[in-house]
């Protein structure tokens, strides 16, 4: 980025980190710009959600659509997603060692859009969804929010 070191309070990933090709170098450069004591919140998706919401590519055709359990089987997944998805341990073992604590953490279940035909599938499930956002069960949110703050100048 071109930006000075230290330049940002804050730095918000909202449904980013799935896409970087090279995240640990990213979070390297997002610890550079951000100031100490400043934030990086995010959001990304979440393994322990019960489908694939970005799609795979099989055959060398990327295929769109809702993958029942997919995420669940890392070695299948890691060859065929279009995005990758995360743990609250895997996100902690990249963005942690370069000199950040996690202070919030929560996770987010799909909204169940009304346009979309998953959503129109799923709308009887949202009050369902609410609930379960309050729950043991929230592990299981199609999105992990987490705010990290920046302590020291990590390893750069």
């Amino acid at each position: 980025m071109g930006f000075a070191d230290e330049s940002f309070d804050l730095i918000s990933a909202i449904e980013v980190l799935e896409h970087i090709p090279d995240l640990t170098k990213a979070i390297l450069e997002i610890s550079r710009v951000l100031k100490r004591g400043g934030y990086f919140c995010i959001t990304c998706p979440n393994q322990w959600f019960p489908f694939e919401t970005h799609g795979i590519k099989l055959l060398g055709r990327e295929i769109g659509g809702r993958y029942p359990l997919l995420t669940y089987f890392p070695y299948i997944y890691s060859r065929i997603a279009l995005a990758r998805v995360f743990t609250v341990r895997s996100l902690d073992q990249i963005i942690l060692p370069v000199g950040f604590r996690r202070i919030g953490l929560a996770f987010a279940f799909p909204t169940f859009e009304r346009g979309s035909q998953w959503g129109k599938l799923m709308r009887p499930f949202r009050r369902l969804m609410r609930w379960l956002e309050h729950t043991p069960l929230r592990v299981f949110g199609v999105s992990i929010v987490a705010v990290y703050q920046k302590v020291d100048s990590g390893k750069q």
